[in-house]
């Protein structure tokens, strides 16, 4: 502030000056005047003899400054002439009188002159008197042209603004401000704040501690709490929020404090909505969870009942099939025994699709119990049943160190299970079968695969394998339901991975997947 008022400020004064005009009704004196300020660098503009005169010329001739003597001829005096050019024209008034009683010198000062100076005075101490006056006068307008700037500032903004003083009486209210309250300005300056702003907590129905006040006692800003409503001047009450704050000066002191706040009705009732949406959609869940539950037991029922119908007349098939092979063979001919064999093996691969699909449903429900397992270890182990059951078919089997996941270790068994017992099967027409299982870290992922030599496939057909009876080979060429690899990339699913293939026809495939 300073610095602008002594560099800009003081260019302004010196390039506005217009000149001074001098009101004095000795002619002589007046003359003498004018000779001084030219001197001293000042043009003068005019001279007048009265009161009267003194306003029209001041009127006419816009001087930047008024040398004025007190005593004047005519009904308006000097303290008369300077207070109507200040308010009407807001030019500066400097006092020039042999005057200097108490009564006279009480009169000027309620006058607000910008300098008084007693006669005779020295030119040095015209020349001071005359510059701090223009000095002062063009401080006081910038200071006006920031009151303004703020004021205009304050009374655009979209929220409410009170501005007090110390003692907690208003000194502004913006527009936003008259709406909220439904007092307008001009009728509230100079109240104390709490009159106006009639805060009342909705829940407790209490009246809250004066934020303004609480602003001033801990020189800090505060926040209004949830809940606040305002008692407006028709006795309406709308919700409100926001803050109020201190208004402190450079050197510490507490002029006033200022609130800010808004009207919330709209996010009051958008909150209201939201939480009877939050209701209505978690009764939603419940009433869905409670139809998913019994659905999962009436999907538990079907299985079990799938399970027990169907595999009885499948056993039923498959064990007179047998009985009529071994008791009454050799009454059949070969195409006979070759037609009870087909039956058997029909019977034994339906038995072994319904397994499949009612671990493919059990799957999707059953609860994930997720641990850190050695993934390395159950391979190891399932690599060993396989290559007891398959001696007739020996592989290579290598297996990886140490891949450790977070994950379910029935589920996991299932989809290793799945994997290793395909590549062995894949690999059963191939010299030298080979497969692998280990990890491998892929920028900040870890990759588990199974990777084999065998019979590969046409890597353009790779997305159809996850599906539900998708086979890419046929039955007589290797043997399987085609649940499978659906019901691996289903337990993967559920623990947030993702399972992909890649081949070559002849060359064998790599099935990847991730356990985040």
């Amino acid at each position: 502030m300073q610095d602008i008022v002594s560099a800009s400020t003081f260019n302004r004064i010196h390039t506005s000056t217009r000149g001074v005009l001098v009101v004095e009704d000795e002619r002589i004196v007046a003359k003498d005047i004018m000779r001084t300020l030219t001197a001293l660098g000042y043009s003068v503009v005019g001279v007048a003899h009265s009161g009267e005169e003194a306003l029209d010329k001041a009127r006419s001739l816009s001087p930047s400054l008024v040398l004025m003597d007190i005593s004047m001829p005519g009904h308006v005096d000097g303290i008369q002439a300077a207070q109507m050019v200040t308010e009407e024209l807001n030019v500066p008034v400097v006092y020039l009188t042999a005057f200097s009683d108490v009564a006279t010198l009480d009169r000027a000062k309620r006058s607000e002159p910008f300098g008084y100076l007693l006669k005779p005075f020295k030119d040095a101490e015209l020349r001071c008197v005359i510059e701090i006056a223009l000095y002062r006068h063009s401080v006081e307008a910038l200071l006006r042209e920031r009151e303004q700037l703020l004021s205009t500032t304050l009374r655009s903004i979209g929220d409410a603004v009170i501005v007090t003083d110390a003692d907690e009486r208003i000194t502004f209210l913006n527009r936003i401000g008259e709406q909220l309250t439904g007092w307008a300005s001009a009728e509230v300056i100079g109240k104390p704040v709490m009159e106006i702003l009639n805060l009342l907590d909705a829940k407790t129905k209490q009246l809250p501690e004066n934020p303004i006040s609480r602003a001033l006692t801990g020189r800090c800003t505060v926040l209004l709490e949830d809940g606040v409503t305002l008692a407006r001047r028709d006795a309406t009450t709308i919700p409100i929020d926001d803050s109020a704050a201190p208004i402190i000066d450079d050197r510490g002191r507490i002029l006033g404090g200022v609130m800010v706040f808004r009207d919330i009705t709209e996010r009051r009732r958008a909150e209201n909505e939201i939480l009877r949406l939050n209701a209505d959609l978690e009764r939603r869940v419940m009433e869905r969870t409670a139809e998913l539950m019994a659905a999962n037991k009436e999907l538990d029922a079907f299985s079990c009942s799938v399970s027990h119908d169907l595999r009885a007349p499948l056993r039923s098939i498959d064990g007179f099939s047998q009985f009529l092979l071994e008791d009454h063979g050799d009454q059949l001919n070969a195409e006979g025994q070759k037609h009870l064999r087909r039956i058997r093996a029909a019977t034994q691969r339906m038995s072994l699709l319904i397994d499949d699909l009612l671990s493919l449903a059990r799957v999707s429900r059953v609860a994930l119990n997720r641990s850190n397992i050695n993934l390395s270890t159950i391979a190891a182990e399932l690599g060993a049943h396989l290559a007891e059951a398959h001696p007739a078919h020996p592989v290579d089997f290598t297996v990886g160190d140490a891949a450790v996941a977070s994950c379910d270790a029935g589920l996991m068994r299932i989809v290793l299970g799945n994997l290793l017992g395909n590549a062995w099967k894949f690999t059963s027409k191939t010299a030298m079968a080979r497969v692998e299982f280990g990890c491998a870290i892929e920028g900040s992922e870890r990759t588990y695969f199974v990777r084999d030599n065998g019979a590969g496939f046409d890597n353009v057909y790779a997305a159809k394998l996850f599906g539900a009876f998708q086979r890419l080979h046929t039955a007589k060429e290797f043997e399987g339901t085609g649940i499978g690899l659906a019901t691996v990339q289903r337990i993967v699913h559920r623990h947030g991975g993702r399972i992909w293939a890649t081949a070559h026809v002849g060359q064998g495939a790599i099935f990847s997947f991730t356990l985040p």
